[in-house]
């Protein structure tokens, strides 16, 4: 699909003359996929139903509510390309119209897949047209803070259990080994870590380790693992208690087996 995908994109954005006229259209599929993306992400694929019943009646729009009708009504990738694909060649469709129906579909594959709304907005930036994309402003909902602000305000936060907790023992103890680790053996340890548990430990995390996992990725993932912590809302004590003690037999793992070096850790003897 994706060579098929590709091909096809160059050929519509050759068959188009005057970006200026299209832009509008173009920047406008864009924004209402990012749209559809932030409904999903918050209410679930679902809501994207009735969500789909309010959109345009003429084909522009029509094109995507058939779309997103595949992805609620359950069909799995392959099944929504090659509906959607064997779709777009009987339509025969020509320049900006074509490329929009092929940009609705792979935004309505990545809705589906669950991306985050900073990738999704890299491929839909990467997809437009350079005098369209020159232009181009992703449309947000709300006042954002910058991502550097985000990390700020993370790394500075206080422990999220009161010292009078019977609890607080095993946080501090797990924020203080996190925030001690060596870069390189924490790197070593993120690699075996699941992802939906590192969001889920870090939402009650302190700062000094929080900062310390987050530096040990790159900016890009950073931002999506920054932008899930935010959408998955309030997480229970007991639930990041849980994540973190999954990271932490990782780690004993790990230096049982030798690849990291125990030594450097001696507090954890309780659990080796």
């Amino acid at each position: 699909m994706r060579d098929i995908f590709f091909t096809e994109i160059r050929n519509k954005v050759r068959e188009i003359t005057n970006f200026q006229e299209d832009a509008e259209m173009l920047m406008a599929a864009a924004d209402k996929i990012l749209e559809m993306l932030h409904l999903a992400r918050k209410e679930g694929l679902l809501a994207l139903e009735e969500a789909s019943d309010n959109l345009g009646e003429d084909d522009f729009w029509h094109y995507f509510r058939e779309i997103l009708i595949c992805i609620v009504d359950g069909f799995d990738q392959e099944m929504v390309e090659d509906i959607c694909l064997s779709r777009y060649f009987k339509l025969d469709l020509k320049g900006a119209e074509g490329l929009v129906y092929l940009i609705f579909l792979w935004g309505a594959l990545a809705i589906q897949a669950g991306q985050s709304e900073y990738v999704v907005t890299k491929i839909l930036q990467s997809l437009l047209p350079l005098p369209v994309l020159q232009i181009y402003k992703p449309k947000t909902w709300k006042v954002e803070l910058t991502h550097t602000e985000k990390m700020e305000k993370l790394c500075q936060r206080e422990p999220v259990v009161d010292r009078e907790s019977e609890d607080y023992f095993f946080h501090h103890m797990a924020d203080y080994t996190f925030a001690n680790l060596t870069d390189a053996d924490m790197k070593r340890l993120l690699k075996d870590v699941d992802s939906n548990e590192l969001t889920i430990a870090l939402k009650g995390m302190d700062g000094k380790a929080s900062k310390k996992m987050l530096d040990n990725f790159s900016l890009e993932m950073q931002k999506m693992i920054v932008e899930d912590m935010e959408f998955m809302g309030p997480v229970r004590l007991i639930d990041v208690a849980a994540s973190k003690q999954k990271i932490l037999t990782i780690l004993v793992n790990l230096i049982n087996d030798g690849e990291i070096n125990g030594d450097n850790y001696s507090h954890l003897s309780a659990f080796m």
